[in-house]
């Protein structure tokens, strides 16, 4: 498996200590509302001249309850994850952006809400010239209603493991591990992937 971690900080000053650590990729945030989380240029440069693969994650506010989810919403954070990945960073095309469901969602959240804001995220990303990929972070069931609908080719499997269905759920591009609060001197959750080339990460 190879070992990766996603961070909700710039990670540029600890490149060092994940490469000499084993690290292979990193989950590094798109979003509008806390622009200190985001990914920047000068990281992801630094970032692929150390061969680490990164993997986009769009979390704008709190995904955390259905009512954040709408068609609308997903049309609106698509068009801006599109904004952020082609333009400011360039992230290249057919690499993932994953849409986080950061809760336990019930079977009625995720036919709902969920699977309309979905829609809406590739109502804007199929249609987009440059193509990226749709992945969704969430429980093992929400991963699963929306690989069975067609909605996402990518899964970014929740480390809660009392969530529906994340104990049974194996088909994961990425399997998300404890957080560890020490980890090269960031606040950070592990992460695990098949291999790294199946994350659908990106180096610039």
């Amino acid at each position: 498996m190879a070992k990766g971690l996603d961070v909700a900080e710039d990670s540029t000053d600890h490149i060092e200590c994940l490469t000499n650590r084993g690290f292979e990729f990193i989950g590094r945030y798109y979003n509008t509302n806390t622009p200190s989380k985001n990914l920047t240029v000068a990281e992801a440069q630094a970032l692929s001249a150390a061969s680490l693969t990164i993997v986009a994650i769009w979390e704008n506010g709190f995904p955390t309850t259905a009512g954040y989810f709408s068609k609308a919403k997903g049309v609106s954070d698509a068009r801006a994850a599109f904004k952020m990945a082609s333009q400011v960073i360039g992230q290249p095309e057919g690499s993932a952006i994953y849409f986080a469901v950061d809760y336990d969602a019930t079977a009625k959240d995720v036919s709902g809400p969920i699977t309309q804001y979905f829609q809406g995220v590739a109502s804007v990303l199929d249609a987009a010239e440059q193509r990226y990929e749709i992945g969704v972070y969430g429980s093992g069931a929400t991963c699963q209603s929306l690989l069975d609908v067609g909605l996402v080719r990518f899964t970014w499997l929740s480390q809660s493991t009392s969530f529906r269905g994340t104990k049974t759920f194996k088909a994961f591009n990425i399997k998300q591990g404890p957080e560890n609060k020490h980890l090269c001197g960031m606040d950070a959750d592990k992460d695990e992937a098949p291999d790294v080339v199946s994350c659908g990460g990106f180096t610039v």
